[in-house]
């Protein structure tokens, strides 16, 4: 819970340093297929020019696994943080609608008695995805595709975690 904590005044220090201009900003949640220390995110994303934007995220996940070393299931806890660059791409046939590519960084640390999936790990992704403005009301939805690669991780962790997939809802501000 401390380590929640932390990550969350981190991400609202991180978001006060944009806070003067109300344009271009949204703050939400972002829901993740990445169980381990990224299922449910706090997401903030803030555009730097008129394609690009940034997110940033600061997550957590829990999970109970069965560990192929011992035989026994272990439960791990995870909080995590990210960043990432997305160049967007109108979709001239729908109003709002856009297309985006970037990548990122993250850093996330996992809890668990199981030494093969405790400690600390750091990776790169590239992302890809929708993300719809609507016109009428403040609210932005994103959905995207988001393969990690794990440059540092404990020993558990496999190298590649293809396989993520997310969407978000944020508040515009």
């Amino acid at each position: 819970m401390k380590q929640l904590f932390l990550c969350i005044a981190v991400f609202t220090v991180i978001t006060s340093l944009h806070a003067q201009d109300k344009s271009g900003k949204a703050i939400g949640l972002r829901i993740s297929s990445h169980v381990d220390y990224a299922t449910l995110a706090v997401s903030y994303k803030f555009y730097i020019s008129e394609p690009g934007a940034i997110e940033l995220d600061a997550g957590f996940g829990q999970r109970n696994r069965y560990s192929i070393y011992d035989g026994k299931y272990w439960n791990t806890t995870g909080v995590s943080l990210s960043g990432a660059y997305q160049h967007h791409f109108k979709i001239s046939s729908v109003e709002g609608l856009k297309w985006f590519l970037g990548g990122g960084l993250l850093v996330f640390n996992s809890f668990s008695k199981q030494r093969y999936y405790d400690g600390f790990g750091a990776g790169l992704f590239a992302t890809g995805g929708a993300d719809y403005q609507f016109s009428n009301i403040p609210l932005n939805l994103s959905a995207d595709f988001r393969p990690v690669l794990h440059i540092a991780a404990p020993s558990g962790f496999g190298t590649l975690h293809a396989h993520t997939f997310g969407i978000a809802a944020r508040y515009n501000f």
